[in-house]
């Protein structure tokens, strides 16, 4: 924003600013339109240099603010010292701390540690939160340890701190308030704090601090100092906001109206609630908790004030108090406030020489606490800036193009206007420069500023335009968040490692139970095993080379597998059916693959101008896999062969609009699109969301659904036969013999399992001949996709839109008020919510309790025994807002993209499994919104452990992405049953999912060289897992990492990584976590770094005794030719030791290595194989 700000700033406006601030203890100001806001609130700080604290209606217009602010901020400072924060409410409603999150703890001390701490701070708040009595600030800042590099402080001292000023010690730290010591390295993750911090000593002195991720663990960045806040144990929250901003602060108001009245509604909702659960707050009265409006007026007084007003009533002379009280309703009595409380009849500011102020009367001063109506603005409006909202394009280029020629006077005699152009990225300015040089024959002059703002605006005195590229195509900006969104580490880990008694799969042995690591002693070396128990309690040591060979048994949830018994042919037997029923799998989506190859399909030309501006107005930004996902897409409807591409993720996470550019160019090229989708709700939403995203184009839109009637139908199949309607939506109706196209280019199947066999045979008909494209929201891992390569085209979408929060999911028993407070809250902030009660035999009972608990609120039944056209007609109600609460079976689990429902409410969420829970939980939070899920259960003593475990995963599991995470191997096995066929699922639970991929994946190589053209043939060489022998011992030692599961973790990543340069990567991890890698540990690491290079090399056991390396060659590979041809060359030619072949059964070579010590010998055939 360094660019725009001299333009901004050397305004005759911001000089009169100046003039007032030095002035006048109250100024009034209006036309601050949008951003612009920020620009006056910055000025003020760089002038004044003092702390400001900004006011603002809701906590929405906040976060926007503090992200603006930061804008107009040099860059080395807006995370700085004088950085713009954040100061939330804690509350949604008086008294109620039911919503209160660990982040939003963090954000409030963090503004008051900004507040106690830095010179001039911008602290940004809602009128609620300057209601909440909060911690003293003398007492708050004693409880703030500064740490910096290079100083001294005793180690001892600084763990005896923590543990004293409320910090919880763990092995792992995965959540605020926690630390973690490991020798000379003490993490810690700060209560106020946007991220945990590694301090590492050499001594007792610190000599660096790093930032790191909770969920890697792995350091982001050094720091020079940390700041850390301890809890104030036992300390009543006396102190208001305004006590930690001293006499010169200035306190601005945004919109000055609505925060008077949010104030008084907030004080009047308190003493409501108050008198309700009198009982149960153990308080005599709520000014114990919240300020009232008289003292807040008390405190306020001492500051310099500014106000900026929306009302134009301001630039009258004057008002009068039309009250001579402010009353506040209590049910059942009445506490008045005399005005003098609200108005202290002591001059505001003293006068004194020199200081350019007047003495001032209260009554002068507009009130922050008054009612609307009663302002007491004696004086006329100090200063109007006459910013004004930029024109609205809504996309439309060509209004665009029209309005930049007529503001920069291109043939119109009027003064040019400057035009600041303002874009998150290059990605961004390159488009919109491509869109206007072909529109306009050449780029005019226009000034780019690579920084963005909310919200653009003019100024038309001065002729400016500032807009930004969101409100040019109609986009939503998101929000910066430097403050990470807080994932539990714990349970992410937890599904990457073996917890004790977790079922495994050896891939030879079978299914056994992990017992733990154990040392024991093999030919007088001491080695650690996994130990893992079979069936009669047969227990196997697996030694750390042989780790891979094991995976963790995933199967469908609830499953219990019956262990194997060692030594038996049962597990042979098992593995053999899964390959005869995969193979079967295998060959028809090879065969399809194959047919789809040896077809001829329509190229689609290259993106051209509309393209490219259908795709700019997409309100959101796009997410990597989306992008990826459209261009992959694109790819292959450019290239010869039909398309018939899977694309994967879950609902609201962009797949529509990968579609709807799909749709779109197929249309620019003169074909006709069919959308296929599985209910007539669902087409009708999908015909409204392409109207409207098509609606600056020409392109005829149609709908066959029920909602349409049979003339309407007749005529739109007409049309679609006369080749008149571009796109078509429509459910399987949409496959009868009656439905023609002219030129059908590109069939789009969203939920294709949801279709019938009859449906599905017509489906794989078509998909040989036109381009296909499949939506699902069920989610494919990648790693099945990666097993159907070049069997199933697949791009997977599985980040989530930057904007989204994670949803906050709280347990609960039946508790009528939490019903009424969740239902109200939401309705009142103009949502919906869907009541999950899923047994259609007492949902009328249940739907009557809530009219009876909330009786203002609008209801409606969904089920699935009910006449589809009365369900269709109440979810097409829901989904146009004409009900509040839809009470409804499992029917919505997978249903409508609805982004104003943002409650959630489950009754008996006991009976629900893992992955139900996680998709019905989806239906919420599909906006910027805050959203909200209720789990109601039985009391907990009725419940079994397994139901409890899940509840509690569901509910920690809150933040973004964690689904694909932990049911989500649940749903995913759903996923690769509706992608390969339902009867697979028997063969993933015999075998387990990790197994039963590989599997497949050898299954489709080997039916794929028997099928395929040959030029689409990769000459595949068999993977390799190579065994080591060393005698050294190779471990990591307790003393080093101490946590067992951690250790597991960390072994079972080590083995698994596939490149070398990853083994470096996790050994800088190590150190970076636990410090420098003792004796053991390093040679764990170079055996790895052997077995790596061996695996590479098609040798499949590597043994080194004293002065030589025997090599053993896997006989897969030692067959090919390709082999005799590429590799044995390479040990004939080398001339780094001498070398023999032997040849018995297999293949093998004998290597004699250099080397005084068995560590220098092991270097030595490091060094061999690296060099091969």
């Amino acid at each position: 924003m360094l660019k725009l700000k001299p333009v901004l700033y050397g305004l005759p406006e911001f000089a009169e600013l100046q003039k007032l601030l030095e002035q006048k203890p109250a100024i009034r100001v209006k036309g601050l339109y949008g951003s612009f806001q920020a620009a006056a609130i910055n000025f003020i700080k760089e002038t004044r240099n003092c702390p400001i604290l900004a006011v603002q209606p809701d906590g929405d217009a906040a976060e926007k603010l503090v992200d603006d602010l930061r804008s107009f901020m040099p860059a080395g400072e807006s995370f700085g010292e004088s950085q713009a924060v954040y100061f939330p409410s804690d509350e949604v409603v008086p008294f109620d701390k039911g919503l209160f999150t660990p982040a939003l703890y963090s954000m409030r001390l963090n503004a008051l540690a900004a507040a106690v701490e830095q010179p001039a701070p911008v602290i940004v708040t809602t009128p609620s939160a300057l209601l909440r009595r909060v911690p003293d600030p003398a007492a708050f800042k004693k409880n703030i340890l500064q740490l910096k590099v290079g100083e001294d402080f005793e180690r001892d001292l600084l763990i005896q701190w923590l543990a004293e000023s409320g910090y919880q010690r763990a092995p792992i730290i995965d959540e605020i308030g926690q630390f973690s010591v490991r020798g000379g390295i003490i993490d810690v993750f700060s209560f106020e704090s946007e991220a945990p911090h590694r301090l590492e000593f050499f001594g007792d002195t610190i000599e660096s601090i790093r930032e790191f991720d909770v969920l890697s663990q792995l350091s982001i960045q050094q720091v020079e100092k940390v700041r850390m806040v301890g809890k104030i144990a036992g300390q009543a929250e006396n102190a208001l906001i305004f006590d930690y901003f001293p006499a010169w602060s200035i306190i601005f108001w945004e919109d000055i109206e609505r925060c008077r009245r949010h104030l008084k509604e907030w004080w009047e909702e308190a003493a409501a609630r108050f008198a309700e659960r009198k009982g149960e707050l153990k308080i005599n009265s709520p000014e114990e908790y919240y300020l009232p409006l008289g003292q807040l007026s008390a405190a306020a007084k001492k500051f310099q004030h500014v106000f900026h007003s929306h009302l134009s009533e301001i630039q009258n002379s004057k008002f009068k108090i039309q009250n001579p009280t402010f009353e506040i309703q209590y049910p059942k009595s009445k506490t008045q406030i005399p005005t003098s409380e609200i108005s202290d009849p002591k001059p505001v500011v003293s006068p004194s020489a020199g200081s350019g102020y007047t003495s001032v009367e209260p009554s002068e001063i507009e009130n922050p606490t008054r009612p609307p109506g009663e302002s007491a603005i004696a004086e006329k409006l100090d200063l109007h800036f006459h910013a004004s909202p930029p024109p609205v394009f809504h996309g439309n280029v060509k209004l665009l193009v029209e309005h930049l020629q007529r503001s920069l006077g291109a043939g119109s005699g009027e003064k040019p206007q400057k035009i600041y152009i303002l874009h998150d990225g290059e990605a961004s300015r390159s488009r919109l420069e491509d869109i206007l040089e072909q529109e306009m024959g050449e780029l005019p002059p226009l000034t780019f500023i690579d920084e963005g703002l909310h919200q653009g605006f003019t100024l038309p005195r001065h002729s400016i335009q500032c807009l930004t590229d969101h409100e040019i195509f109609n986009r939503l900006r998101m929000r910066r968040r430097k403050r990470r969104l807080r994932i539990s580490g714990s349970l992410i880990r937890s599904l990457q490692t073996l917890e004790y008694g977790d079922y495994v799969v050896h891939i030879d042995y079978g299914i056994g139970k992990y017992v733990g690591v154990e040392r024991i002693q093999v030919a007088g070396i001491e080695k650690e095993c996994i130990k893992l128990l079979y069936e009669d309690d047969d227990a196997l040591y697996v030694t750390l080379d042989k780790l891979s060979r094991i995976q963790r048994y995933v199967s469908e949830e609830g499953f219990q597998p019956k262990l194997t018994k060692l030594g038996s042919a049962e597990w042979e037997r098992v593995k053999g059916r899964t390959r005869k029923s995969v193979e079967h799998v295998a060959r028809d989506l090879v065969e399809l693959y194959a047919k789809r190859l040896a077809q001829e399909g329509h190229a689609f030309n290259e993106d051209g101008l509309w393209q490219k501006e259908l795709e700019a107005s997409f309100p959101f930004e796009d997410t990597p896999d989306q992008a990826r996902a459209a261009e992959e897409v694109k790819q292959d409807m450019e290239s010869p062969r039909p398309m018939d591409r899977l694309v994967c993720g879950d609902v609201g996470y962009g797949k529509t609009e990968v579609a709807i550019r799909a749709a779109f160019k197929a249309v620019m090229d003169g074909r006709q699109v069919a959308v296929l989708v599985p209910t007539t709700i669902l087409a009708q939403q999908h015909y409204d969301t392409f109207r409207e995203r098509m609606m600056n184009f020409p392109l005829q839109i149609e709908v066959l659904s029920r909602f349409r009637s049979r003339a309407q139908q007749q005529r739109a199949l007409e049309k679609l036969a006369g080749g008149e309607v571009d796109v078509v939506i429509g459910t399987h109706r949409l496959l009868s013999k009656d439905v023609t196209f002219k030129d059908l280019g590109l069939l789009i199947v969203d939920e294709e399992q949801r279709f019938g066999v009859t449906h599905k045979e017509r489906l794989k008909q078509l998909k040989v001949t036109v381009d296909t494209l499949t939506l699902t929201a069920t989610p494919i891992p990648r790693t099945l996709h990666m097993s159907l390569m070049g069997a199933r085209d697949l791009s997977i979408v599985d980040t989530p839109p930057t904007n989204r929060r994670p949803i906050i999911t709280e347990i609960t028993t039946w508790d009528q008020q939490l019903i009424y407070k969740a239902i109200t809250y939401e309705i009142e902030r103009g949502g919906q919510v869907f009541f999950v009660h899923n047994r259609v035999q007492t949902i009328e009972a249940v739907t009557g309790m809530l009219r009876n608990i909330v009786p203002r609120a609008r209801f409606a039944i969904a089920h699935g025994q009910m006449r589809e056209h009365q369900l269709e007609q109440i979810m097409d109600d829901f989904h146009h807002k004409r009900i509040d609460v839809l009470v409804a079976t499992m029917i919505i689990e997978n249903g409508l993209d609805i982004p104003n429902c943002n409650t959630i409410i489950i009754n008996r969420a006991d009976k629900f499994g893992l992955a139900q829970l996680y998709q019905l939980r989806g239906r919420v939070g599909r906006s910027d919104r805050q959203a909200y899920a209720y789990l109601i259960i039985p009391p907990q003593e009725r419940l079994n452990d397994l139901a409890l475990k899940r509840l509690y995963a569901i509910e920690e599991f809150s933040d973004l992405g964690s689904g694909m995470k932990i049911a989500m191997r649940d749903l995913e096995i759903r996923g690769a049953g509706n992608l390969l066929g339902h009867s697979q699922s028997g063969h993933i639970n015999a075998v387990g999912y990790d197994l039963y991929q590989k599997i497949l994946r050898e299954a489709v190589e080997a039916i794929q060289e028997e099928k395929l053209p040959e030029q689409f043939i990769v000459d595949r060489m068999p993977i390799v897992d190579a065994s080591v022998e060393i005698d050294m011992e190779m471990y990591f030692p307790d003393d080093y990492i101490p946590s067992p599961n951690e250790k597991v973790i960390i072994y079972h990543r080590l083995l698994n990584l596939d490149a070398l340069s990853s083994i470096d990567n996790l050994v800088n991890e190590l150190r970076d976590r636990f410090g420098p890698l003792p004796e053991p540990a390093e040679n764990l690491v170079e055996m790895v770094r052997i077995k790596k290079l061996a695996s590479q090399l098609f040798i499949k056991q590597v043994k080194i005794r004293k002065n030589q390396m025997t090599i053993v060659f896997d006989e897969r590979a030692s067959a090919r030719d390709a082999f005799i041809e590429k590799e044995l060359p390479r040990y004939i030619n080398q001339s780094m030791a001498p070398l023999k072949f032997v040849q018995t059964e297999q293949l093998r070579a004998l290597v004699t290595l250099n080397g005084k010590t068995e560590k220098d010998r092991v270097g030595f055939a490091k060094y061999f194989l690296r060099n091969l």
